[in-house]
């Protein structure tokens, strides 16, 4: 049964949000692992950390929040007390007990905080590889930024270590920025100033509300509020000193000019763009998640009976499940027309990596078994790739077929009309509005995904 204000969430969470206990999504959600197994190239790079990164791209959150307690009141309005100096004695008696938990809730958010604090702290405060004196395009990067600064300064000697440590001050300052957008973004968010409208409707993100598990019956705005802003200040903080480190090096080379600055901030955004486009990503997902959650509350502002809030919940699962499958089955097409682009050469694919095979010394033994190998691996993957298209499209078919179904039968439903067309009208209106949101986010998850992957390309 479904509650009028709370609904179970539907689909698995990741990275900083908890998992949740439901139905699993369709068999289309593991078949792409399977055929990245079969033959991945670009998708999985050689560089670790590419790898690493690419996997937590593939991570990214993929359900929608319409599933949260967005309305926050009592369904019994307490009875008033007749005598009124007793009441308002009850009523002092509640709010202190109201402070001190709210107090003691905000000294406890001081470890959850620490805690991702920390996990910022190793992304901005970690060396990257790209940064290391062993890397041969930052070698290189380095002796034009040198070359740069003598031809300005000819009688400046220059150790090539002050401009790595330039460098890697400026890349904790870009770390921090992209940080600071998404925190910025969180209390937008929670301010109600993300979505502009007529009125303001503060939404916390899950990102925020599943790190702190606040009793609903004290003031959770407040505790939500204070927890960004000291992530913001903190991130402020950091960013001051960086300029202030930024500023002191550059003061100490002689012939450091903005034309010099240019060639390693353009150095740094190029390998840094994979992690930008995460947090933009994120920052995308927050303003959907914001929308459908608003739309949400539209809707049960109309006060909706039971079977029209249970209406709802349905037909928007059925968008998801319909929007998943069609962008799935047309990423699993680019993957496969990737896969089998002429210029896909098979020893490249980690599909070609048979274990054993290189180590036979016989060099005519080993080809021979490497022709076998690679004829019965081409057939298996061939076979199978037609298999898991129409298994997709198969899908898709399915779900679109139940969503447009029942989205036609909402409007002759005389259980969810009621007697009054005009506010089922309005019903209906909303649940367009947010099925069209719902479409958008998914369609924006694909796009990331097409984007990441290519970004290895």
């Amino acid at each position: 049964m479904f509650n009028k204000f709370e609904e179970h969430d539907a689909y698995p969470r990741s990275a900083i949000t908890t998992t949740a206990q439901s139905h699993s999504l369709p068999a289309y959600t593991t078949r792409h692992d399977t055929l990245f197994s079969l033959g991945r190239q670009h998708y999985v790079p050689g560089n670790s950390q590419r790898t690493n990164d690419l996997q937590q791209f593939d991570k990214m959150d993929t359900d929608l929040p319409w599933n949260y307690k967005i309305l926050e009141t009592d369904d019994e309005e307490e009875e008033e007390e007749d005598d009124t100096e007793n009441n308002q004695e009850i009523q002092e008696l509640n709010e202190l007990i109201l402070s001190q938990q709210l107090g003691h809730l905000l000294t406890n958010t001081t470890h959850t905080e620490g805690h991702l604090m920390k996990d910022m702290k190793t992304e901005i405060e970690k060396i990257p590889n790209f940064l290391t004196k062993h890397n041969s395009s930052f070698k290189q990067m380095l002796y034009q930024a040198q070359l740069l600064v003598k031809s300005t300064s000819p009688t400046t000697t220059i150790d090539i270590k002050q401009l790595r440590d330039v460098a890697i001050i400026i890349y904790k300052m870009m770390i921090l920025q992209t940080y600071h957008l998404l925190w910025t973004a969180y209390l937008k968010s929670g301010r109600g100033e993300l979505i502009i409208s007529s009125e303001t409707i503060p939404i916390w993100p899950k990102d925020i509300t599943s790190l702190l598990k606040v009793n609903k019956a004290i003031n959770s705005h407040e505790i939500y509020l204070k927890f960004v802003n000291q992530h913001l200040h903190a991130l402020d903080h950091q960013l001051n000193i960086c300029k202030t480190e930024l500023n002191t090096k550059a003061n100490n080379i002689d012939g450091y000019s903005l034309m010099v600055q240019k060639i390693i901030d353009t150095y740094i955004e190029k390998h840094i763009q994979p992690f930008r486009l995460k947090i933009e990503h994120q920052i995308e997902l927050i303003h959907y998640d914001c929308h459908i959650r608003i739309l949400k509350l539209q809707y049960i502002q109309h006060n909706p009976n039971q079977y029209q809030i249970e209406i709802m919940k349905k037909i928007c699962q059925n968008k998801y499940e319909q929007e998943t499958t069609e962008q799935e089955y047309n990423f699993l097409k680019q993957q496969i027309d990737y896969y089998n682009s002429p210029n896909q050469s098979f020893q490249h694919l980690p599909l070609a990596q048979a274990a054993g095979i290189g180590t036979i010394e016989n060099a005519e033994i080993r080809q021979q078994l490497l022709n076998q190998y690679k004829e019965v691996a081409l057939n298996v993957r061939n076979n199978l790739f037609p298999l898991y298209l129409t298994t997709a499209e198969d899908q898709k078919e399915e779900f679109q077929k139940k969503f447009e179904e029942n989205v036609k039968k909402v409007y002759t439903d005389d259980i969810f009309i009621d007697g009054n067309q005009n506010l089922s009208s309005t019903l209906i209106q909303i649940i367009n509005q947010r099925c069209e949101k719902i479409s958008e986010r998914i369609k924006c998850i694909y796009k990331f995904k097409v984007q990441s992957t290519l970004l290895f390309d």
